[in-house]
């Protein structure tokens, strides 16, 4: 897994929490809050998804798990529900377990081979990278858009919505899904919405991302317990 993710820190980066959008600096507090998960090494994490399956019918996707940053790598678990049976997945550098929840075998997808490596999580929006979607927040082109304090899941934070031109990210994307997905918003000229929300200590408490297509897609994903241990089992197949 190449990297988790790239945030926007509050107020431990800019001046003030009443710093305008015109003097943020997207790369520097990206580079900041990725300093900051680092140290952290570990977090729980629930994402919700709504996304359009084959036919066309919606598809709502939860996946809970937990992320951890160790000397040997990015490690983390999954477990996905759709409509579908909860599928098992477990990310470790390099490579990807998958298998339906309570089976025995697990299928196993090197990176390398992105279509079976991505392919679990159903190129619903989501990502087998844990918060990918807080990538877009110093992707080229990216735009804040409005910044504040407010008050998220119980947690005083720094909000900021920041746009991006898909066209301008789309290549750099090694989930072909998700490449796919901002391929078709390109093509339609429609940006990629991204809200997060930073706490005091400048660790991500909660992000949204819309692809707003004719069929509406997005994602929010709820980050707790950093530095907390967390335990990720990697199958012996």
């Amino acid at each position: 897994m190449r990297r988790v993710v790239a945030v926007v820190v509050a107020c431990l980066v800019l001046a003030s929490c009443g710093t305008s959008v015109e003097d943020v600096d997207l790369g520097a507090v990206a580079a900041r809050v990725r300093a900051r998960m680092d140290e952290s090494g570990s977090a729980s994490y629930r994402t919700e998804a709504t996304g359009v399956g084959d036919g066309g019918r919606s598809v709502d996707t939860v996946v809970d798990g937990v992320w951890r940053r160790d000397a040997g790598g990015v490690s983390a678990t999954m477990a996905v529900r759709t409509t579908k049976p909860v599928v098992d997945v477990v990310v470790a550098p390099g490579v990807l377990y998958s298998r339906v929840a309570g089976a025995e075998a697990w299928t196993v997808a090197e990176e390398s081979d992105p279509e079976a490596y991505f392919g679990p999580l159903g190129g619903l929006g989501l990502s087998s990278e844990v918060g990918a979607e807080l990538d877009f927040l110093d992707a080229p082109g990216a735009v804040v858009k409005a910044s504040g304090a407010e008050r998220v899941d119980g947690v005083d934070a720094t909000r900021y919505s920041v746009e991006v031109d898909p066209a301008k990210v789309a290549g750099s994307q090694a989930d072909p899904f998700r490449r796919k997905l901002l391929d078709d918003l390109a093509g339609v000229r429609r940006a990629v919405g991204v809200t997060v929300w930073v706490d005091g200590t400048g660790l991500p408490v909660k992000v949204t991302a819309v692809f707003p297509l004719d069929e509406r897609r997005e994602s929010t994903t709820r980050f707790s317990g950093w530095g907390k241990p967390v335990e990720v089992v990697v199958p012996r197949v």
